[in-house]
């Protein structure tokens, strides 16, 4: 078996991730999902490396606890592997919405001004033909135009 580079695990690990294949060690194994996605090189790749990418993936003491030496309690949780959401690349901004259509708007620089208007247009056509709101639509607008003049 030879040993791998750091660069090399880091290159196999960003290869799997591009094929949304998902690595987990469970003991001295590695399991992968979907199994469909893997190729036969990467396999290949996960066979020669499996001891290295076994303690990369392996269970990871906190640098605190490490210190302290306490036991399996020191062990990551869940809430260590969640990744602040990505910020605007234009304004750096973290205050996002998402349009009818499901895209992911910057406040700052796309504020929701086109679906104000939307919703105002609307308004007026259901009063024009006497139409009632729908259940909080006044609410939703205010609460679109407060977050516009913010």
């Amino acid at each position: 078996m030879v040993a791998a580079t750091s660069e090399q695990l880091t290159n196999l690990l960003i290869d799997l991730a591009r094929l949304g294949i998902r690595l987990e060690a469970h003991g001295d194994r590695l399991r992968y999902h979907p199994r469909s996605a893997l190729t036969p090189d990467l396999a290949e790749q996960l066979r020669t490396h499996k001891a290295e990418l076994l303690a990369v993936l392996g269970p990871t003491v906190r640098p605190e606890a490490a210190k302290l030496g306490v036991g399996p309690t020191a062990l990551l949780q869940w809430e260590d592997y969640i990744e602040p959401p990505p910020v605007c690349p234009e304004c750096g901004g973290l205050t996002f919405w998402w349009n009818v259509l499901g895209d992911r708007l910057c406040m700052k620089c796309n504020p929701p001004t086109v679906a104000a208007k939307t919703l105002e247009r609307a308004e007026r056509i259901r009063r024009r033909h006497g139409i009632p709101s729908p259940t909080g639509a006044a609410k939703t607008l205010a609460d679109l135009r407060q977050i516009i003049d913010s």
